[in-house]
């Protein structure tokens, strides 16, 4: 039950009764909703935060826009892999970090592995091979 009282005034108009009357199985499904709305909010924040240390990680490791394997910054976070995704998926979706390949060394040379860079200055939002600078779908 909500009442709705309003407000007194000097003249002592503007008192009020309205009063709404829900079952109780509403008033906890409602409630129920707020919560899960809450939580969603609260997740969808965590994952924006999140993008933002992807980035700021990038930035500051890869300032060149080489580009870096997943699992390197990923290890740089400390993070696990379903944390990693669940923050690089949107970041990837809209074009902000595309895949790439980058360059690892094997011992006596280096080979071309998949990896992720911040998108190049001006350049479409698509896939990168940055070693030749080739899009690939």
């Amino acid at each position: 039950m909500d009442v709705e009282e309003g407000e007194l005034r000097e003249d002592f108009s503007g008192r009020k009764w309205e009063v709404t009357v829900v079952s109780a199985g509403d008033a906890i499904e409602d409630i129920r909703l707020k919560k899960e709305t809450a939580r969603q909010e609260a997740k969808a924040q965590k994952i924006k935060e999140d993008g933002t240390a992807i980035l700021n990680y990038l930035d500051a490791n890869d300032p060149g826009r080489q580009g870096m394997t997943k699992k390197r910054i990923r290890d740089g976070l400390g993070w696990d892999s379903e944390r990693m995704g669940r923050a690089l998926q949107p970041l990837m979706d809209d074009g902000v970090v595309v895949e790439c390949k980058v360059q690892v060394p094997t011992g006596t040379s280096t080979r071309p592995v998949d990896g992720v860079c911040r998108k190049p200055q001006g350049e479409p939002k698509e896939e990168y091979d940055l070693l030749n600078r080739e899009v690939f779908s």
